[in-house]
């Protein structure tokens, strides 16, 4: 296809033209695919490092009862990102070790509602779960899986923090050596 106005084009060319686009470049005429034109306007994760134990610490839970619990030194754990854009959020954990007993026993991300005061927090992932703390494989990076955000954490300066959820009494208290999430 010659260089043609956009506004020139018929019906059917712009029907022709919904895997590639040409493009005039230095004066040489390319063509250049839907996908390739994507992935200039892919932005890859943020990622956000919450607490990190270095080679041998690890956060042990504690207390074991039924309780939501902030881990390392407050607020070392807690993050300010500006999340406006971001849609979805993925919470990466190091476990030394699994958790036993207790109803259940999971890592969740969560967003002050309350602004700077951060005293008032919920889930901010749209499902409310988290990462099973008392499932899964022992001395290893485990993955909760990519989340829809909730509406209300979608904000510029989300205060945002780690807790630990536990319903019941814990009798194996589970270990972490790490905890980061990622959003998109």
């Amino acid at each position: 296809m010659a260089d043609t106005k956009i506004s020139a084009l018929t019906a059917a060319s712009v029907a022709a033209l919904t895997n590639e686009l040409p493009i005039n470049e230095a004066g040489t005429s390319k063509k250049v695919t839907l996908a390739q034109i994507e992935t200039l306007f892919t932005v890859p994760p943020v990622q956000y490092l919450l607490f990190h134990g270095g080679v041998t610490g690890v956060y042990t839970l504690t207390p074991l009862t039924a309780a939501t619990t902030e881990p390392a030194n407050i607020p070392m754990a807690r993050i300010l990102p500006d999340l406006a854009n971001a849609t979805q959020m993925r919470l990466v954990v190091g476990q030394r070790i699994i958790g036993a007993g207790g109803t259940s026993c999971a890592a969740r991300l969560q967003y002050a509602t309350n602004g700077a005061t951060q005293t008032t927090w919920a889930d901010a992932n749209n499902t409310g779960t988290g990462l099973s703390l008392l499932t899964g494989t022992a001395n290893t990076v485990r993955d909760a899986g990519w989340v829809d955000l909730v509406t209300g954490a979608k904000i510029n300066s989300c205060y945002m923090r780690l807790a630990i959820v536990t319903v019941g009494t814990v009798t194996t208290a589970p270990t972490l050596s790490f905890a980061e999430v990622e959003f998109r």
